[in-house]
């Protein structure tokens, strides 16, 4: 959630009656990146003629940076009993609040009138706003990692883990396959992670989706 507040305050000054009338349109555009690395060791306590299983234990990382673009365009329209001499001045304050910091910008700006204007009176006021705030989590972790061996060149792995720390917790679930080659194995299946982050404005994050890489053994 990206919450945005936009406040307009105008002040006349005039000699005549006056009806004044404001309209407000918001628009923004958030963008999320988000990098995240697990570092941890195992220790192997069962291993079998084809299947192995590990007990992992470590830290998982998460950083997110969240871009915002605010464009407030206010209208203000105005209807004079009569002829007008005076001033009208108005203020555009705008304030957007992200997961992870908050940016805060304001316009001012005035116009004057003088003898013979038309009754009819429109004034425009435009702020854009543009930031980005950044944030990070550190989180331990325990959980098991197990492979089982389908024939001499592949094999199913599977892999589980939780954990807490600056979250409230996080768990990563991994299922895939791995296929020998002569220096490595290339690996691919499915991931998901899980945030429960319980942030005033971000409260979960969820990824998942298909992965491709690499198994170095040393």
């Amino acid at each position: 959630n990206v919450d945005v507040n936009a406040r307009g305050q105008f002040d006349v000054d005039f000699d005549a009656g006056v009806e004044l009338e404001t309209f407000s349109a918001v628009s923004a555009d958030v963008k999320m990146r988000s990098d995240i690395s697990t570092f941890g060791a195992g220790y192997t306590f069962f291993q079998g003629r084809k299947t192995t299983l590990t007990a992992i234990g470590g830290v998982r990382y998460l950083y997110l940076d969240v871009e915002v673009d605010v464009d407030v365009q206010v209208e203000l329209e105005g209807e004079f009993t009569s002829d007008v001499e005076g001033e009208i001045s108005g203020e555009i304050e705008v304030e957007v609040e992200t997961p992870f910091g908050s940016g805060r910008t304001s316009r001012e700006t005035s116009t004057e009138f003088t003898g013979g204007l038309s009754k009819n009176f429109s004034l425009s006021l435009e702020k854009q706003l543009s930031f980005d705030a950044g944030g990070h989590n550190w989180d331990g972790i325990f959980g098991i990692q197990g492979a089982t061996k389908l024939d001499d060149k592949w094999t199913l792995l599977y892999y589980a883990d939780i954990g807490t720390g600056d979250s409230d917790y996080t768990a990563q679930a991994k299922i895939g396959l791995s296929y020998a080659l002569d220096k490595f194995d290339l690996t691919f299946g499915y991931r998901y992670l899980r945030y429960a982050l319980g942030g005033p404005a971000l409260d979960e994050l969820d990824i998942s989706g298909p992965y491709v890489g690499a198994i170095f053994r040393f």
